[in-house]
């Protein structure tokens, strides 16, 4: 639940999910990539770091690195309990995360990183993509030009319309993530 999670057992979470599926008869677990979108964009490029002898790739979609900034501003306005209105968070997930140096924890997952981000993102400014691509030795950032949060309204469910969304970009993106998948196996 969002009012009892933190970016960091969204991270443990995860780790519980790669030993899961990387214990699947079927999967070659030397090859296995991350990948995440928003907050779990953020939360698969900490665990990247981590373990990095884990994964073979990582694919980020408009990684909400300016998640720290985004809840000092929002909890500021809101309190606890209001995420800028987007949804609920804890006193503890603000805590967490609210001086969090996200820069310092990101960039040293050596293989093979895959940035896709929206050029009119309005919840996560590109530039966090661009910048993060200077952190990684091995990383490309794949501009979607006209591309908001989501990449589609449908995406973003309700907040989609509200923030502009109309195209679908998914037909531009999807061919990029299986270009990347089949040049990393």
């Amino acid at each position: 639940k969002t009012d009892e999670m933190t970016v960091f057992t969204e991270v443990e979470d995860l780790r519980a999910v790669v030993k899961t599926v990387k214990s699947l008869d079927y999967v070659d677990s030397s090859n296995v990539c991350l990948l995440g979108s928003s907050q779990g964009g953020l939360v698969s490029a900490l665990l990247a770091d981590e373990c990095p002898d884990d994964f073979a790739g990582m694919i980020l979609f408009y990684p909400a690195f300016n998640i720290p900034e985004m809840v000092k501003m929002f909890s500021g306005f809101g309190g606890f309990g209001d995420f800028g209105g987007m949804m609920s968070m804890s006193e503890a997930y603000i805590n967490s995360i609210k001086d969090f140096d996200v820069w310092s924890h990101i960039g040293k997952f050596s293989k093979p990183v895959c940035i896709i981000h929206g050029t009119a993102d309005m919840i996560v400014p590109i530039s966090n993509s661009e910048k993060a691509v200077g952190l990684y030795p091995s990383a490309t950032l794949n501009k979607i030009e006209g591309a908001n949060h989501g990449f589609n309204a449908a995406n973003l469910g309700s907040m989609g319309s509200m923030m502009g969304a109309s195209a679908d970009y998914d037909s531009v993106v999807l061919p990029i993530v299986e270009s990347f998948l089949k040049s990393n196996k």
